[in-house]
């Protein structure tokens, strides 16, 4: 039986390989198939699945180039043909490679089953003479299918080994040249280099942040850029923290900031012509600007330094920050005097530091005629009694951007200082308000520059050197 049996396997085996070999394309599709039903007769696994769809692939790409060769012609370069016959060859070479493994797959098959029938012959032959042949030849069947049996398992396991180093692509010649080591110095030696020119462009990313943001808010901080905008010269008023700050100038007299108002002082004199520079105008842009503050200290300025009479008026209807800071106790001002100006001496308060004189505005509240008020007849007839009374008459008026009122008064004022905050009020902002009250803007005497902080100030005034500060007390 055993004889039998492994003469037929060689015959099965002798013809797979003759199938094959001469004619692999044709047969190899079917001997796969056999060769999956067979695995345990022939001792040899061979699955053709990829080969099979590899040829589907190829006969699909070559009718594909053969579509495209009828449309532009068969020696034409055209780059989707051309990527197609590199297709159609790397299949047809993995084909071929494929073929030739099967081939010597069944060859070695064939050579085994050659073997597997001569030693089964050679034993049976040994054996015949003797009488326990039965159980020898039992011996031999299982040690023949044991020894088939651990063919099949190395064969599967070097296909799967196979499949997979064709998969992950291994580097198989691999060779450790030089093991990596801590790195124990520094690469490099130009640290103060570095460090340098880190140093450097921080600078220069600082600078380019300031003036991008400078850029960006457009606010005035210097007086150069005040002078450029508005074309008139300008005084910097540093921020003072006085508790009497309407009244500074006769707390600190040799402060920057007094320094500061005599030269508004001297702006107004130069600018005053005879009688008709008598009413000075305080005015901002805007509210909270500083402008109470600098219409009370120059006009106590005026008062305690040259003795001038000077009479200050809160022309302001709206917020009457001034009567709250001079004259918080009145009872009566601004609104009688229009009514009767003769009375004015009676209803002006007079401050007993520095003897000044205020007329203060009244109200409970509001009015809707404040504009009117400022503009009427009997604002220009109570100014041309104070002017036989006073050397100087200081009127604060609402903002310009807020309300018309200077608009309205701008014709009975001689002259403007115009108020400016520091690193608050925007350049187009001054534009603006200055090209509102076009009359009032051909009268500025003096734009100043308020709420400057000290770190500011040592920056606008650098170029005086450090000594010139040695003339002020604050």
């Amino acid at each position: 039986v055993q004889c039998d049996n492994a003469r037929i396997a060689l015959a099965e085996a002798k013809d797979r390989y003759d199938r094959i070999q001469h004619s692999p394309e044709v047969v190899t599709s079917a001997m796969a198939a056999e060769a999956l039903v067979n695995t345990s007769r022939a001792g040899i696994v061979l699955s053709n699945n990829d080969l099979i769809r590899v040829r589907g692939q190829y006969r699909e790409l070559t009718a594909k180039a053969a579509e495209i060769e009828a449309r532009v012609g068969v020696g034409s370069q055209h780059e989707a043909l051309a990527k197609i016959r590199r297709q159609v060859d790397f299949l047809r070479n993995a084909m071929r490679g494929e073929e030739e493994r099967l081939i010597a797959a069944y060859a070695n098959e064939y050579e085994l089953a050659k073997v597997k029938e001569a030693e089964v012959a050679a034993t049976v032959a040994q054996v015949s003479g003797d009488g326990d042949t039965n159980g020898q030849l039992r011996e031999l069947e299982s040690a023949v299918e044991t020894l088939r049996n651990l063919q099949s398992g190395f064969l599967q396991k070097y296909k799967e080994i196979n499949s997979a180093q064709a998969e992950t692509l291994p580097a198989q010649n691999a060779h450790i040249i030089t093991r990596a080591i801590p790195q124990l110095s520094r690469s490099s030696k130009k640290a103060l280099g570095l460090f340098g020119g880190s140093l450097v462009f921080c600078l220069f990313l600082g600078v380019g942040a300031a003036v991008g943001r400078e850029w960006l808010v457009d606010v005035l901080r210097t007086p150069r850029a005040v002078e450029q905008v508005t074309g008139i010269r300008c005084v910097v008023l540093p921020r003072i923290e006085s508790r009497s700050v309407t009244e500074h100038v006769l707390v600190a007299p040799y402060s920057r900031f007094t320094e500061s108002l005599r030269e508004v002082n001297a702006m107004i004199d130069e600018a005053a012509n005879g009688d008709e520079g008598k009413v000075i105008g305080v005015l901002s842009a805007v509210p909270k600007e500083g402008k109470t503050v600098v219409a009370a200290n120059l006009a106590a300025l005026l008062t305690d330094s040259t003795g001038a009479r000077t009479l200050v008026i809160d022309g302001d209807f709206h917020l009457r920050t001034l009567s709250a800071a001079l004259a918080p106790g009145a009872r009566a001002g601004l609104i009688e005097a229009l009514e009767d100006p003769a009375r004015l001496s009676q209803l002006v308060t007079r401050l007993p530091r520095s003897g000044l004189d205020v007329l203060p505005c009244v109200l409970p509240s509001r009015i809707p005629n404040a504009a009117e008020l400022l503009g009427s007849a009997r604002m220009e007839r109570l100014l041309a009694t104070a002017r036989q009374s006073y050397d100087y008459i200081i009127v604060e008026i609402a903002p310009v951007m807020s309300v018309v009122d200077v608009r309205m008064a701008e014709r009975f004022i001689d002259g403007f200082v115009f108020v400016v905050e520091w690193g608050q009020t925007k350049r187009t902002l001054v534009v603006d308000a200055l090209s509102c009250a076009a009359r009032a803007r051909e009268r500025v005497m003096a734009v100043v520059l308020n709420k400057v902080d000290a770190a500011a100030l040592r920056t606008i005034e650098a170029q005086k050197g450090a000594r010139s500060g040695d003339y002020y007390q604050d």
